[in-house]
């Protein structure tokens, strides 16, 4: 579905399987021979994505006949953008490809990509209704941007596999100059992420963080969250990364975030850390995390949906060649 300033839009699904959504922004600069700036946030002048709400959620019916509504994601698209983008596909999020290069007597036009993951697959059944519901308020298209020529699209991503568990997104606002805080994440967390949307490398955020919970715990400093964070990227990418840095030129866009847990599910976990309270901006920083809930129910219906699959293709398999 396509969204333009001021809209809200429905998208309602049923009887498919989905992982997450592929988000593309058509913008379009505001005068001939200028740019599109950079996606940017809390900005008047470009795209500001934190403007933009984005709701997923899944009305299902379980065994006992109850309608239960279980939110999958409920943020803005900033927190969104920048949580997604963490390892990988940063910088077309941020800057794009080009369609129409800018001219004396032509604007530019670029298009920005994202995939925002649901954290595993949803399968959606003929009883299940999973909606999508994106709102584009007023201030997404800043000065600089082309507003009625702009728009922002959205659609559920196919895939292919059998549903487990149902993954939902969170995210927690740090006030402003805090210089400690504590967040409870719960059970069946998969991935936690310290966000700042802070783009000055002088002003670091937080200075150490602690992790407890139920099989895994660690404390670090601000110099261990750095390479903690570094060492998630794919294999030899961060050496990239910092052979191309210049002197007092950070490698990273945001170079205050911190992903901090990756894979592995955990239960009772809490997240503790310490901040610089004079950086602690109002809106800027956020903890952001994954988790799941599942049932015997969900866990049973996979079981056999794995068997059925199995089935099939020994099906399809030659006795012998």
């Amino acid at each position: 579905m396509i969204v333009k300033i001021n809209e809200t839009r429905r998208h309602e699904a049923q009887n498919q399987t989905v992982n997450g959504l592929n988000i593309s922004c058509l913008l379009e600069s505001a005068a001939v021979n200028t740019v599109v700036p950079a996606t940017g946030y809390n900005t008047t002048t470009g795209f500001d994505p934190s403007q933009i709400n984005i709701e997923v959620t899944l009305l299902r019916t379980n065994a006992q006949g109850e309608r239960n509504m279980h939110t999958i994601m409920n943020a803005n698209l900033a927190v969104l953008g920048q949580y997604n983008t963490i390892l990988q596909g940063g910088n077309h999020w941020r800057k794009g490809l080009v369609l129409q290069k800018r001219a004396s007597g032509a604007t530019q036009i670029v298009t920005r990509g994202l995939f925002v993951y649901f954290g595993g697959h949803i399968n959606i059944k003929s009883d299940d209704l999973l909606t999508v519901t994106v709102t584009v308020n007023r201030g997404t298209f800043g000065s600089s941007i082309s507003a009625p020529n702009s728009t922002i699209q959205v659609e559920l991503n196919p895939s292919i596999g059998i549903e487990t568990a149902i993954h939902r997104f969170h995210h927690y606002a740090v006030q402003a100059s805090q210089n400690q805080d504590t967040v409870s994440l719960g059970d069946n967390v998969m991935r936690v992420a310290l966000l700042s949307f802070n783009t000055d490398a002088d002003k670091p955020i937080f200075r150490s963080c602690t992790m407890a919970s139920d099989r895994l715990d660690w404390n670090a400093n601000e110099q261990e969250l750095i390479t903690r964070h570094l060492n998630q990227f794919p294999f030899n990418y961060t050496d990239v990364l910092l052979d191309d840095l210049a002197e007092n030129v950070p490698p990273l866009a945001f170079p205050h975030t911190r992903l901090i847990h990756f894979g592995e599910e955990i239960d009772q976990c809490r997240v503790q850390f310490t901040m610089n309270p004079a950086n602690v901006l109002q809106a800027e920083n956020y903890v952001a995390y994954t988790s799941y809930i599942t049932s015997i129910e969900i866990l049973s219906k996979a079981r056999n949906l794995k068997a059925k699959h199995d089935a099939s293709d020994e099906g399809k398999v030659k006795v012998s060649i």
